[in-house]
């Protein structure tokens, strides 16, 4: 299989792509050339293409790539232990996250401590933490409104925007709503149940609930630990990625023979709430 790797000028991303391109024996192109690329026959000659995050125009080809019906892998920090240089990089296949997907075998496990489940507590407040402006954009659903959607909640919920330098109390929070934020996970490493995304979410694919309420019981009843491996399973040090040990989890996304199929896959061609149905569903959750 032939791929191409895309650094964008940003000293992280480029040399996240050097990696990649040496664990993959791939070509590297920039994103400045992005459209030239797509328009010569050299765009029809790569089996999938991979890049750093989605900004400075890596938005641009994983787009070109639905628009061509080209398989697209984004490469981004970790679920857990999440470092540059020194710690795991996630890779997902057509999506930020990866969705939980019981056919990958689970190469290493999730080795951190798990907190018990801590006791539901109605009268705690939600931790809302709404996806960036970019990350809005990149999935095409307009705003999320959720600051008019407190008023559907008792207690009211506070807000975290991303980049917040706080360290989060968990035992303030009855449970955490994100898009697909990284604090989900650490919701979940804590025992705090989490409300995400189900298309675009690891955790919300693997819980795949509707509203608090049975977002909460479901975290009770369906263990957490098989999700954490699978995550695990999706990350990797950029010495291993320059190693080429995560050639298996590519291949196994690129090729039918290891039981994939396109439609259990989602990605930003997905059918997506618009900004109202989201804030509507938002505003109803129990």
């Amino acid at each position: 299989m032939k791929l191409a790797v895309w650094k964008t000028g940003h000293e992280i991303a480029d040399t996240v792509a050097q990696s990649l391109a040496e664990g993959f024996d791939a070509e590297i192109y920039n994103t400045s050339a992005w459209e030239a690329v797509r328009d010569n026959s050299k765009w029809q000659g790569y089996d999938a293409h991979i890049g750093y995050g989605i900004l400075r125009g890596m938005s641009d080809v994983f787009r070109a790539c639905e628009a061509t019906n080209r398989p697209w892998h984004n490469c981004d920090r970790g679920y857990f232990n999440p470092s540059h240089y020194d710690g795991y990089y996630r890779i997902s296949y057509k999506g930020t996250q990866a969705r939980y997907d019981v056919a990958y075998p689970i190469i290493r496990s999730y080795e951190g401590e798990l907190k018990s489940p801590r006791k539901d507590d109605p009268s705690k407040p939600i931790l809302i933490c709404p996806p960036t402006d970019a990350v809005c954009e990149f999935f095409g659903v307009g705003q999320w409104s959720w600051r008019i959607a407190q008023a559907a909640w008792e207690p009211c919920p506070i807000i975290r925007n991303k980049g917040d330098p706080n360290p989060i109390n968990w035992d303030d929070y009855r449970a955490v709503i994100t898009f697909n934020s990284s604090v989900g996970w650490q919701a979940l490493i804590n025992g705090i149940p989490c409300l995400s995304d189900p298309t675009h979410s690891v955790v919300g694919s693997y819980y795949n609930t509707k509203s608090i309420d049975e977002c909460i019981e479901m975290f009770n009843t369906r263990p957490r630990k098989p999700l954490l491996d699978f995550m695990a399973s999706h990350q990797f040090t950029l010495a291993e990625i320059r190693q080429g040990l995560a050639w298996p989890l590519l291949k196994h996304y690129l090729s039918s023979s290891d039981g994939i199929q396109e439609s259990q896959l989602q990605h930003p061609s997905a059918s997506t709430p618009s900004g109202s149905a989201l804030k509507h569903r938002f505003q109803s959750i129990s």
